[in-house]
């Protein structure tokens, strides 16, 4: 999860990249950035963290396998290595890497009101 060097791009913009490359639905914008924060609020209880070298990795892995739980259809692994710039291998082993983080559990951990909080704290 942890990349060799830190990306040029900042998290915001590879964020917004990803929503605007319409790989995911806009309707379900909402539903997937709350289930990505509920996700991420589990890993920090596991004592994960991000950083410069993990944050874009780590997000976008999220937001994948938020994607695949939100929405009816979804694109393979290979499209999102293609989007978030890293190979079908390195996205295969992010996947494995973070579910067995999240002991292959994809339940949304905190309410919806607490994540929308969290959420609005960061914009």
């Amino acid at each position: 999860l942890i990349c060799r060097h830190k990306p040029s791009i900042t998290i915001n913009d590879y964020i917004k990249r990803i929503f605007k490359s319409e790989i995911i639905d806009e309707e379900n914008y909402d539903a997937i950035i709350l289930h990505t924060i509920n996700l991420l609020h589990y890993l920090k209880i596991k004592g994960i963290y991000l950083n410069n070298h993990s944050s874009h990795r780590i997000i976008s892995t999220l937001i994948m396998l938020s994607s695949k739980i939100i929405e009816e259809y979804t694109h393979s692994n290979w499209y999102w290595a293609l989007l978030c710039g890293v190979s079908l291998v390195d996205i295969n082993i992010m996947e494995r890497s973070i579910m067995h983080l999240l002991d292959h559990n994809l339940h949304i951990v905190i309410s919806q009101k607490q994540a929308l909080n969290i959420y609005k704290s960061i914009y």
